[in-house]
C-alpha cells in the first residue's frame, strides 16, 4: 500500500503571497497617506488592494511586477536624457 502523497499539485513559482499594506508601505518606504494616494493616481497603475475582512493586503506578484515597470520608466527616462544629451555634444 503506497502512502497519499500531500505536496500540492500546483507548482510552488506559481503561488502568490498577500502582502498587508503596512509591510508595503515600509517596503517602498512611504507613509499610508503615500499609499492611499498612489492608489488613485490612474497614471500610476499601483496593485489593487485585496480585502480581507476589512484588512488590505496587495498581491506580491503584481508588486514585483509593478515595482519592475517603475523601474524600467526611471532607466528608460534618464537613458533617453543621456542619450540626448551626448547627440548635443
Amino acid at each position: 500500500m503506497t502512502k497519499a502523497s500531500t505536496a500540492p499539485s500546483e507548482d510552488v513559482a506559481d503561488v502568490d503571497t498577500f502582502v498587508p499594506d503596512p509591510q508595503v508601505w515600509k517596503e517602498l518606504g512611504i507613509s499610508s497617506m503615500t499609499g492611499w494616494r498612489w492608489q488613485r493616481d490612474p497614471d500610476l497603475n499601483f496593485p489593487p488592494r485585496i480585502q480581507i475582512r476589512g484588512r488590505n493586503f496587495r498581491s506580491r506578484k503584481q508588486l514585483e511586477r509593478w515595482k519592475a515597470e517603475m523601474l524600467r520608466r526611471s532607466m528608460g527616462g534618464h537613458n533617453k536624457a543621456a542619450t540626448a544629451g551626448e547627440a548635443e555634444k
